[in-house]
Order: C-alpha cells, then sequence, then structure tokens
C-alpha cells in the first residue's frame, strides 16, 4: 500500500524531507549586527520584522537595566585569592557609620575586610555546626553562632571576637526588630536545643547580654503537622517578626512590655521553609523556598511567586536543599 506521501516523497519530490551531507565551507559565516543603541531594550512580543530599531528579539549573554535596556553580562574578576581559607559561610558586617566589611568563618579564623583587602585573624573560633553559621548585624555589633555549641560578637573593623556563650549556648538564626534582638532555634546558656524555642535579648538592648532584666524564651507551641523547627527569623517592614520554620510560619507581634516584647500567632499551620539560606528580606516582603516553590510572604498572606519554574525546582527535599 502506497499513501499519498509515499507517492510525493518517492514520485514528483524525490528529495522532500530527506537529509543530505553538507560541507560546513558551503555555509555562510555569521553576519554582525551593530547595533547604534540598546535603550529600546528587550522586545520578544511583537515579530522582529516589526520591532524598533534600538529593540532586540532575543538576547543572549545580556542583562536588562531596570529601566528595560540591554547590557552586557559584566562576568566576574578575580578579587583576591585567600587560600587557603574557606569562604563558605559569607556575611555583610554594616556599621552605624556606614561603612561595611565582607566577614566570613572558617574555624578557628575569622577573614575580615574590604573586598580585594580581606585579611585572616585566629580567634579560636569552634568548628561550625551540621547548620553552618549564622549572624546578623545589631548597630554595628555583628553577632553570630556556629548553629550548635557557640555564639560570639564582633566589633566593627575589630580583629577579635567575644564568646558570649556563657550569655546564649547558640542559635539557629538572629534578627533585630521592636529593638531587641531574637535568637530562633535556640540552645539557652546551661541548657539543650529547643527546635522550637526562642529568646530575646535583655531591655537594655546589649546584644551580648542575654540574661539580664528583661530577657527570656519562650517555646511556640501549636497544632503540629509534622516534626518542625525554627529555620530562620527575618523582620516584615517594623511591625512584625516572621518565624519561618520547617512546616509552619508564626508571626511575633509588638508587646511594649519590656520583659515579653513579642507576642507570636500561628500564620501557617501547614506551610514552611526548606533552609535558612534561601530566604531573603525584600521591599516586598521576605521570599523563602517552600515545598511548594518560591514564596513571598508579606503582612497580607503569602503568594507563590515561582509558577514558571515549578517544574525545573520541584519537587524539594530535606536532602537536596
Amino acid at each position: 500500500m502506497t499513501t499519498i506521501g509515499d507517492g510525493l516523497l518517492r514520485g514528483a519530490y524525490p528529495g522532500l524531507g530527506v537529509g543530505y551531507p553538507v560541507d560546513p565551507d558551503d555555509i555562510a559565516g555569521y553576519t554582525p549586527i551593530t547595533y547604534a543603541s540598546f535603550r529600546g531594550g528587550l522586545n520578544n512580543t511583537e515579530s522582529p520584522e516589526n520591532i524598533q530599531a534600538d529593540q532586540a528579539s532575543s538576547a543572549s549573554f545580556m542583562d536588562i537595566t531596570r529601566d528595560g535596556a540591554l547590557t552586557p553580562v559584566s562576568g566576574f574578576n578575580e578579587s583576591q585569592d585567600v587560600t587557603p581559607r574557606d569562604l563558605s559561610y559569607i556575611f555583610s558586617h554594616p556599621s552605624v557609620d556606614g561603612t561595611e566589611e565582607v566577614l566570613a568563618f572558617d574555624a578557628p579564623w575569622i577573614i575580615y575586610g574590604a573586598p580585594g583587602a580581606l585579611v585572616s585573624a585566629d580567634v579560636g573560633l569552634a568548628a561550625a555546626g551540621t547548620a553552618g553559621w549564622t549572624g546578623t548585624s545589631v548597630a554595628g555589633t555583628f553577632i553570630f553562632s556556629n548553629t550548635t555549641t557557640a555564639t560570639y560578637t564582633r566589633a566593627a573593623a575589630a580583629a577579635t571576637v567575644t564568646d558570649i556563650s556563657t550569655q546564649i549556648t547558640a542559635a539557629r538564626s538572629f534578627a533585630l526588630q521592636f529593638g531587641r534582638t531574637f535568637a530562633g532555634g535556640v540552645t539557652p546558656a546551661g541548657g539543650t536545643y529547643q527546635a522550637m524555642g526562642i529568646s530575646w535579648n535583655a531591655s537594655n538592648g546589649a546584644v551580648g547580654n542575654w540574661l539580664g532584666t528583661g530577657s527570656g524564651s519562650e517555646l511556640l507551641i501549636g497544632q503540629m503537622v509534622g516534626a518542625d523547627f525554627i529555620v530562620a527569623l527575618a523582620p516584615i517592614g517594623f511591625d512584625i517578626l516572621a518565624i519561618l520554620c520547617r512546616r509552619s510560619i508564626w508571626f511575633g507581634y509588638p508587646t511594649g512590655v519590656a520583659h515579653r516584647p513579642a507576642d507570636f500567632r500561628v500564620r501557617s499551620p501547614a506551610r514552611g521553609c526548606v533552609h535558612r539560606n534561601t530566604v531573603c528580606v525584600t521591599p516586598f516582603g521576605v521570599v523563602f523556598l517552600s515545598d511548594e516553590g518560591v514564596m513571598l510572604l508579606d503582612v497580607n498572606g503569602i503568594q507563590c511567586i515561582s509558577q514558571d519554574v515549578n517544574g525545573v525546582i520541584l519537587p524539594i527535599t530535606d536532602v537536596g536543599v
């Protein structure tokens, strides 16, 4: 039996649909196109024949500026080789004088300074725990913990650190809100790790004072859908402290009470954050990765902002994060 298609291919048009080897030398080379301006940016909503002279229908190795213009990707240049130090845990240490430093931890060393001018100092840091290092800057003093056995503070530009483990042994996350410093997933001084425990420093605001007047701790107790633990703390504006747990989200609201500066309530009992390193505080709210995709958390609720890429990033596993 011969179909119409077979007849076309074997009859009037024997070459139709048949591939032939081609000599690369017979193919014309690329013809460069010079653009006088990229100010029109990227326009992939119209036919390439209909776009303006300063627009492009596609682009490779290009960035788009805030005003929509195209600019070449800047790439990377080596600033400084700090071998043999490990820069797996890098933070920004801003100060109240308008400056900031790079600050990294590679026990027993700290690495600090301006980009391209980093120096190392052996300050006797304890080894990082399984959750690595965490920390935040409070009025120019950086408080940080190896998340299991030790907590330290460092003043801006200092080559030394202060061990405050007798005040607070460790924490999984720190945040500044309501004029107080909060620690989540805390191991209190002389105590044991509290997966849903949150502590705050003394009412005098001293970042190294966690046992003085006004300091305290609390367990976040609610209806749990599974094993839960605090992953990260993050401020939302000036009025909410978000506590992102693995399978729930809590909000802390200001109380104005010195010995209990926040009132903690469940915001989402069945959705959580997969890892501290996915949390980012933005002007629009807190962005984090959950089991359902990338989420934006603000005072009004939680919305998924990764629908277009969920097929690539999901499913999430604790091992794969």
